[in-house]
């Protein structure tokens, strides 16, 4: 894959859509959109945030979500991304993975 490149997938919401945060551990830099809606720049490595905050009203409950990544930095042997409860500042806290 020559960079920048461009990942999209989808996936299934959660019945009750609740506020929540992308993680991008393991990702290189780069923008994330959720549902074509902007959440921001990631550069887990740099920081001084690791994860962006995910409104719940962004989440699709009835059809899927779709969530892409424009990554100009590295790319990860496992193209995974998660959702994780709380904000992180310079650590892991994986609740669930999605894969590409």
């Amino acid at each position: 894959v020559i960079l920048p490149a461009l990942f999209c997938g989808q996936f299934q919401g959660p019945v009750k859509s609740l506020d929540t945060f992308f993680d991008p551990s393991g990702w290189g830099h780069g923008f994330v959109s959720l549902n074509g809606i902007n959440l921001g720049r990631y550069w887990p490595d740099v920081g001084p945030q690791v994860t962006l905050y995910a409104p719940g009203v962004y989440f699709n409950q009835n059809k899927p979500n779709t969530i892409c990544l424009l990554e100009i930095e590295k790319i990860p042997s496992k193209l995974t991304v998660s959702f994780v409860k709380k904000s992180n500042l310079g650590g892991s806290t994986i609740d669930q993975s999605l894969n590409f």
